[in-house]
């Protein structure tokens, strides 16, 4: 069945999943730099290792940049 392509649009249904921030305690050496980049997304805690406090704030800083800048490249973005 051929359909236009403003036909193919209305029906086609996308799920777009933001990725959210996970931290490998094993890893973190409790630097801050991710709490300084996105302090809505993360923390520090009693342990000296940065948590994240609330994964879905990443749309309010840039949680791709704290991945990056990770010395010990503890954190991941997953979906």
């Amino acid at each position: 069945m051929y359909l236009p392509a403003w036909q193919v649009n209305i029906f086609e249904r996308r799920l777009f999943v933001m990725a959210k921030p996970v931290i490998d305690w094993d890893l973190c050496e409790g630097c801050e730099s991710c709490v300084a980049i996105c302090p809505d997304v993360f923390e520090m805690q009693d342990d000296g290792k940065a948590h994240v406090k609330n994964p879905d704030a990443c749309d309010t800083c840039d949680c791709q940049e704290a991945v990056e800048v990770c010395p010990t490249e503890a954190i991941k973005m997953e979906d």
